[in-house]
């Protein structure tokens, strides 16, 4: 048996198993799935395919039965495609990220389409014109002299994908907006190092390790944010809250606190008069104001959704000047918004605030409680 052989199949097997692990137990084929869980599948299947002609090639490779030199061509075809679809998924991907593109196949999609296609075309010739890869009369697999084609569009792909996300990153002032962009750089690095190794060591088998590697990264990221994630609002939910809780309270040192209570009002209104959708859409651009609000305060704010229509603001070292920018900008910018979009409702937001210090979490259960019922004699005030 040839070891090169064993080791090719090693390495491929161990990736395609945590492929279909990530594939059947994370990412299962659903028609309404937004279309970024749709390309994360499709690179998913990608590097399925890229590891399985990885073997194929290396099986085939040398053999003397009938038809070898045609496995060997298709073998090594498959795998080159994959490669270059895996990073021009991953580019889409990254621009629906960033809100570069809001529909598929728009301009921005065809674009970055065309050095595919041109790729396609030079693949399908290749075995007239032996520019990307030739097969000898022993069936081997010999580089040709354009080969340097398919990484260098890989690497493409993946740097663009990169910068494009240094740039979103250096241009967005919320600091929970960066929070929401920064996995995007872990995709890029393991691949291109197991790209930049594969081609300097020839013979070495590690592009598809780093995009497993990279996959992994990504749906361990996303699986996170899911369960800490309000799925309307897109927020940090009530589990987060107690983790961050938990979190503050398990420092030797007790920390002060203040915690922001807010709910909306006339919420039953909108949902009475506009129906559940438009209170849907009142929460979500409501909470849009305050991720945005808080994502310029400088200390860091936490944030989530507490329950219906009642929201919560929590952090450390903020001062009274932070505490009423923060509250003020809420107020009017949640009083334009929803005035000018749900036909003259007086739309407002009650506030209550408390802060102390935390030394457990019984201390920080009792300064929400606290903050909770001022923001409802606020709400009384208000009427």
């Amino acid at each position: 048996m040839d070891y090169r052989i064993i080791y090719y199949v090693q390495i491929n097997l161990i990736c395609i198993a945590v492929l279909l692990l990530i594939l059947f137990r994370g990412i299962r084929y659903n028609r309404e799935a937004s279309v970024q869980t749709k390309i994360i599948r499709c690179i998913v299947l990608a590097a399925c395919v890229l590891c399985v002609s990885d073997v194929a090639a290396a099986w085939v490779r040398g053999a003397d039965f009938a038809g070898a030199d045609i496995c060997v061509h298709l073998a090594n075809m498959i795998y080159l495609l994959s490669g270059v679809i895996i990073a021009f998924e991953w580019i889409i991907y990254v621009l629906y990220e960033t809100g570069h593109m809001k529909k598929r196949w728009d301009r921005v999609h065809v674009l970055c389409a065309v050095p595919l296609i041109l790729f396609m075309v030079l693949l399908v010739s290749n075995p007239f014109t032996g520019l990307l890869f030739t097969v000898t009369e022993d069936n081997l697999y010999q580089r040709g002299p354009a080969v340097a084609v398919h990484s260098i569009l890989c690497f493409f792909y993946l740097l663009v994908g990169t910068a494009v996300t240094v740039a979103a990153l250096r241009r967005e002032e919320s600091r929970l907006r960066r929070a929401e962009l920064k996995p995007l750089l872990y995709f890029a690095v393991p691949a291109i190092t197991g790209g930049l190794i594969q081609v300097f060591c020839y013979g070495i088998t590690i592009f598809q390790a780093g995009v497993t590697v990279a996959v992994l990264l990504l749906f361990e990221t996303k699986q996170k944010s899911v369960i800490h994630t309000d799925s309307l609002t897109k927020m940090n939910n009530r589990r987060a809250l107690e983790e961050y809780i938990e979190g503050m309270t398990r420092t030797s040192e007790p920390k002060s606190i203040t915690f922001i209570m807010m709910d909306v009002n006339n919420f039953k209104m909108i949902n009475d008069t506009l129906g559940h959708l438009a209170g849907d859409e009142v929460l979500r651009e409501v909470s849009g104001v305050i991720k945005h609000a808080c994502g310029v305060i400088r200390h860091r704010i936490f944030v989530c959704r507490y329950g219906g229509d009642e929201f919560l603001l929590a952090g450390t070292g903020i001062s009274d000047e932070e505490l009423s920018y923060l509250t003020d900008r809420i107020r009017r910018e949640t009083g334009k918004l929803v005035s000018e979009s749900y036909a003259g409702i007086d739309m407002s937001v009650s506030i209550g605030v408390s802060s102390g210090v935390c030394r457990d979490y019984e201390d920080a259960i009792r300064l929400i409680s606290e903050a909770d019922s001022r923001m409802y004699e606020n709400k009384h005030n208000l009427r």
